[in-house]
């Protein structure tokens, strides 16, 4: 019967398939004030738990800091609910390079956050959800 540390420690196996997406973006120009649109594919790839919840915990951090800023300045604060941030984050993680999957397609959360909108946050996490149910049949 094999164990987890042998089943980890195989270098046989099938490969996940990702759930490829194509997402346009809104690119930020503040100088013209209409931002740049540009369409790209991203692969969609498993979560495991360990990065869900750095992500998790990273959210946390940002709104806790924006609400910090806000009360330091006195101002209302600018951050997301907590929820969006965790979507945010948690699918950003899910993210990577179509042609190199060893990439991670964002490397700027703020950059990131910057371009896109909420329908297409909920887009992701909806073909995510698709990604686990058509590779995991638990």
């Amino acid at each position: 019967m094999p164990t987890l540390g042998n089943i980890v420690a195989r270098k046989a196996g099938v490969s996940i398939t990702p759930r490829f997406v194509e997402l346009t973006l809104a690119i930020p120009q503040p100088t013209i004030g209409l931002p740049r649109m540009e369409t790209v594919r991203v692969a969609l790839v498993p979560v495991s738990e360990k990065a869900k919840a750095a992500a998790f915990r990273a959210a946390e951090a940002y709104i806790a800091e924006c609400q910090r800023t806000a009360t330091e300045n006195k101002t209302d604060s600018d951050a997301p609910s907590l929820e969006d941030e965790r979507g945010l984050r948690f699918i950003a993680a899910a993210m990577r390079d179509a042609e190199d999957a060893r990439k991670a397609f964002v490397d700027d959360i703020d950059s990131f956050r910057d371009c896109l909108i909420a329908e297409q946050l909920r887009l992701l996490l909806v073909e995510y959800n698709t990604l686990i149910n058509t590779e995991y049949h638990e």
